[in-house]
């Protein structure tokens, strides 16, 4: 049985305790807040810390991290956002959670080999939190010669091109709402026994009534749904920064109706820790990972609000094999200098991508704006690869 010493020894335990004297200030605080200092703390969160942290570590590689055939395959996309975009002067690429660079590092190298004028036309705005990160993000485009597309600042408007978010919603710090049989209750953190325990505080909050009715869940006692307040701040500031292009979001999630079916009725929480799976959230405090299914139908009435168009949900797996990525495993194959080892970890990766026990069921929406409707007027010509 895992003990006090042991919880203490996993974590960061300077984070432990300014976690744990903000309770025993003010008391227990909402999960969200919870979270976002175990994610986010400028010094000891998880995705600030100075050493590598990957996706979700060892068996849980994001796709860009786990072969660079994803970001090449990506590219065709870009491709195709240029081309409804009618080929501007300038095409902006923004990345949230862009990390190291695994994903732009290949996708930039493929627009330089096969779509020059492109390539020429692209700048880079990279938005990563983790000043490390963005350190080898620019060193690495630095020696692969993409550092001239580089434009460390986001402007407040204007930007005519693409958004791309992968796996980056889903480590939104999420509200737990759960209901009893006196109604509905919200999940918060206390601390007794010398650790984080839950608590159960009063629920009084418009935002989380509208989001239960909007989305038409009907929790019976026990049952808990989780609430990512964050995504209406972030398509707000999409919709104010991005004047014509798109926004592609790849992440683990459904829509409202298949998120909320019986067995996710107890919220989708978890911990990614030391390479497996876990629902103990308590654990490794600033050394795990913490996510939550995204809910898209949520994203997508935000985004339709602020007049943005919204493609119909795909999945990973079906957009990269519309971008070809079939094409491009075959093709390596008579490549002279690869070796057979080499081939098969690259179609080992390929096969997780697309897999849809894996990554394949991951889910990807695009929204877009801006665009000239005498060229684009039907809704599904913005939908993934398309």
């Amino acid at each position: 049985m895992t003990s006090v010493h042991d919880f203490w020894s996993e974590s960061n335990q300077e984070l432990v305790a300014i976690i744990r004297d903000e309770i025993l200030t003010h008391g227990p605080i909402r999960f969200d807040r919870f979270m976002d200092l175990a994610l986010y703390h400028p010094e000891h969160g998880y995705y600030r810390s100075p050493d590598p942290a990957p996706g979700r570590s060892g068996d849980f590689l994001t796709a860009p991290e786990a072969h660079p055939i994803f970001g090449a395959t990506l590219a065709t996309q870009v491709v195709r956002f240029d081309e409804k975009l009618g080929h501007p002067d300038e095409f902006t690429i923004v990345e949230y959670g862009a990390g190291s660079g695994r994903l732009i590092r290949p996708l930039l190298a493929e627009l330089r080999q096969q779509h020059s004028d492109l390539y020429e036309r692209t700048r880079y705005i990279p938005r990563e939190l983790n000043s490390a990160r963005r350190d080898e993000l620019t060193e690495h485009l630095t020696h692969g010669g993409h550092v001239e597309r580089l434009e460390p600042n986001m402007p407040e408007s204007g930007i005519t091109g693409c958004v791309m978010a992968n796996e980056f919603i889903d480590a939104f710090p999420a509200r737990r709402i759960i209901m009893t049989d006196d109604g509905l209750r919200e999940i918060a953190v206390n601390w007794s026994d010398g650790w984080f325990n839950e608590h159960q505080i009063p629920l009084a909050d418009p935002e989380v009534s509208a989001y239960i009715e909007r989305h038409r869940f009907a929790p019976q006692p026990g049952e808990s749904i989780e609430f990512h307040p964050g995504i209406s701040g972030w398509v707000r500031e999409l919709s104010q920064t991005l004047t014509h292009g798109f926004v592609m979001i790849i992440d683990y999630g459904y829509p409202a109706d298949e998120l909320f079916r019986d067995h996710r009725r107890q919220g989708t929480l978890k911990g990614y820790y030391q390479h497996g799976v876990t629902s103990e959230l308590y654990r490794g405090v600033g050394r795990q990972d913490l996510t939550a299914h995204v809910n898209f139908s949520e994203i997508q009435w935000h985004a339709e609000a602020l007049g943005f168009d919204v493609s119909e949900l795909t999945t990973q797996a079906d957009l990269l094999a519309d971008l070809g990525i079939g094409d491009r495993l075959v093709n390596l194959q008579a490549r002279p200098d690869l070796t057979a080892d080499d081939y098969l970890g690259v179609r080992a990766a390929v096969l997780r991508m697309i897999d849809p026990g894996a990554m394949g069921r991951f889910r990807v929406q695009v929204l877009a704006r801006g665009l000239d409707t005498s060229t684009s007027t039907d809704r599904d010509e913005h939908a993934p690869g398309s």
